[in-house]
Parts: C-alpha cells; sequence; structure tokens
C-alpha cells in the first residue's frame, strides 16, 4: 500500500475526493493507497479537516514521512518546484493530479473481470498513466518538417494509402518538436498503428476505392489525405478556423473532388453547425464515414439519419470522449439497422470534463456496418 499526501485543499482535490466517493471508493480504508493527509500553504487552512482528512504544513508531511505526495494544483509546477528545491524532496517522490488519478482507477477496477482492463491495471500497477497506457509503443518516427518557402507554411511529407508522397500543411505557430536545430512532426501514423485503441480502418472494416468518404473532424488531415488519391468524393469537416489555410495547401491537389465545410456536424443546422444529411444529397452514395469531433458525434449521427438509412456505409465514429457516448451511439445504430463492434483495447481519456467523476476506462472507436 502507497502512503501518500495531496498537496492541495481546493477545487482539483475536491473533484478528485468527490468522484472517489462517488464511485464507492473508501478513502479511508483501502488496498491501494493511504491518504495521510492534505498539505496546504493556507495558514487559515492548517489544523482543518478537508473530506475527512487533516490539513497539514509541507514541513509537517516531511516529518510524518510518506512515499509520494501528489499535486492537485492548478499552478502545479509552481509547487512542484516548492516541493522540489524548497523542501528538498526527492524529485522521484513528487507527482502529479494523474498520478492520483491512476491509483483510483487501480483501486476501482481491482475486481473487474474485464480482461482487457485487467491488462490496463496491471500495466498502471508499475508506469505512469497515459491515454493508451499499454496499447502503444513510445513514438519513435518523426516527420522532418519543410517550409515552404511560397506560401510560408510548414509542411511535411506524407504517405497516403498508394504510397505516394503527399504535403501535409500545418499552421506556422504548431508546435512541433526542436532538436539539434531542426523541427520534427511526431509519428502521425502512431495512432493509427494495428495496436491502436483509435484505429479507424481495419482488416474488415475498411475504405473501398471510388469511395464516397466523410471525414468528421479533419484536424490536420491524416485521415482524409491518406485515402484521397482513391476515392471518387470526399466531404471534409473542420470549424476550427486554425486549420483553414494548412488544409487549403494540403487538399488543393485534391480540389476537384473534395467539398470543404467549416461547419461543424451536428443534429441541426445554423451558422455554425449542419446536419450532414444537408450536405450530402440522395444522390450521393457515401461509403464511409469517420467522426472524431470532440463528443459530438451522437448529435453528428442523428443528423446523418438519411445518409445512413439511404447507404450501406461503414463508419468508425469515436465514443472515449463522453462517459455515455458508447451507449448512445449503439442505440442510434440500431435504430438505422446497422450492426456495432468495437476497437481493440482501451483508453483512459484524460482530458474529460468528468474525469474525476467517471473514473472511466473506456472503448475508443465503435465500428458500424450493415449486417
Amino acid at each position: 500500500m502507497i502512503d501518500i499526501y495531496l498537496w492541495g485543499a481546493g477545487h482539483i482535490a475536491d473533484l478528485a475526493l468527490l468522484g472517489a466517493e462517488d464511485n464507492n471508493i473508501c478513502l479511508s480504508s483501502n488496498m491501494t493507497f493511504n491518504i495521510k493527509g492534505i498539505i496546504d500553504n493556507d495558514l487559515s487552512k492548517r489544523g482543518c479537516l478537508f473530506h475527512g482528512f487533516k490539513i497539514v504544513s509541507p514541513g509537517e508531511a516531511i516529518e510524518g514521512g510518506f512515499d509520494y505526495i501528489a499535486i492537485l494544483m492548478e499552478n502545479e509546477w509552481d509547487v512542484s518546484i516548492q516541493a522540489k528545491y524548497g523542501y528538498r524532496i526527492p524529485e522521484e517522490k513528487v507527482k502529479d493530479k494523474y498520478f492520483f488519478l491512476k491509483l483510483l482507477l487501480i483501486e476501482k477496477y481491482s475486481g473487474t473481470k474485464d480482461y482487457e482492463i485487467k491488462k490496463t491495471i496491471e500495466y498502471l500497477k508499475k508506469n505512469d498513466l497515459t491515454m493508451f497506457n499499454q496499447s502503444l509503443p513510445k513514438r519513435e518516427h518523426n516527420h522532418p518538417v519543410i517550409w515552404d518557402k511560397k506560401n510560408n507554411l510548414p509542411y511535411i511529407e506524407f504517405e497516403d494509402v498508394t504510397n505516394q508522397i503527399q504535403r501535409m500543411y500545418f499552421p506556422r505557430n504548431y508546435q512541433f518538436t526542436n532538436r539539434d536545430g531542426m523541427q520534427f512532426c511526431e509519428d502521425m501514423n502512431w495512432e493509427q498503428m494495428p495496436s491502436s485503441p483509435h484505429l479507424y480502418v481495419t482488416s474488415d472494416h475498411g475504405v473501398s476505392e471510388g469511395g464516397v468518404i466523410v471525414d468528421g473532424g479533419v484536424c490536420e488531415g491524416n485521415f482524409a489525405l491518406k485515402y484521397l488519391s482513391i476515392a471518387a468524393k470526399m466531404f471534409l469537416f473542420e470549424p476550427d478556423w486554425w486549420w483553414d489555410e494548412p488544409n487549403y495547401y494540403t487538399f488543393l491537389p485534391f480540389k476537384d473532388k473534395i467539398e470543404y465545410s467549416h461547419k461543424a456536424l451536428s443534429n441541426y443546422d445554423s451558422r455554425l453547425t449542419t446536419r450532414l444529411d444537408s450536405i450530402v444529397s440522395q444522390n450521393e452514395k457515401v461509403t464511409f464515414i469517420k467522426l472524431d469531433i470532440e463528443g459530438h458525434e451522437a448529435d453528428a449521427i442523428e443528423g446523418a439519419e438519411n445518409t445512413f438509412r439511404n447507404n450501406c456505409v461503414k463508419a468508425s465514429v469515436c465514443c472515449y470522449h463522453r462517459n455515455d457516448d458508447l451507449e448512445l451511439l449503439e442505440r442510434r445504430f440500431k435504430e438505422y439497422g446497422y450492426e456495432t463492434r468495437c476497437s481493440n483495447g482501451n483508453v483512459v481519456f484524460l482530458w474529460d470534463e468528468d474525469v474525476w467523476h467517471s473514473l472511466s476506462i473506456r472503448k475508443c472507436v465503435v465500428y458500424a456496418s450493415k449486417g
């Protein structure tokens, strides 16, 4: 069992401890961790109780001894500097909020019978928490960044499904890796490795040559650019304005077979949103739909009812952004006459606003097709 202090008696710590209680995790006694107390620099809080735990000074915590401290504060970096250099706490003992999240997940799923979740829990006992955990290796391949001086934009050379090299452009202020006087872009194919829970295309759920494809959530275009050379037509949806200019140049060679929309896919039409049914005519025979639109996938599927009912579509739809997305998507697809299954593996969506309440290990992509 791990002896731990939580540093911070504020909003994040409150969410974390309430989430543990909501998930029936006993904070006073469990097999994974023992909370020795709460550290806070606010003198007015010293000696008070926070969720039943005494608030102490950093000095008192050091005297009491511990295995780790987990900083549950917005100014995490500043506090870590104070802990490491002000109080001389060994660096390996100073952890962030995701360390405590990991402990909560280990405790919550300690008795699970789900084989894939069991593998994740065993991995987390010895490793740091990430989104993909044991499912993906560290990124090893990097793309050298090249600057198009005519258009003043950076790009990488990206290999499509036919092994042709295409230019993939990025915003000028994109945060590349800098090393030895050069810029590099992390492997754009990493999340599409065969072992990835985030895999859009599999051996039996693929993009057919000459098909009509919908890409919801284009971002830098790694899905669309991979298959544009074999597609008859592609509908692209990307509402984030900072991709407008780079995507213009990325897809310029294919301008005759794309329709690019700056609206977000949804279940209603407005100045900023559109239903897929409002864009795709009944004469278009859509063959593949990929959706990764930050938790709005269920709404987009609702707004694409005619497209699904009138076509034999293969769809790869992200279901990890919100805790109930998978259930909503499976129910909607069933109503449309589609069968569903999920990608292999699972993820922990660390950027979920509700992550402390849900404490969930989720499936990542749901595949839908007509039987």
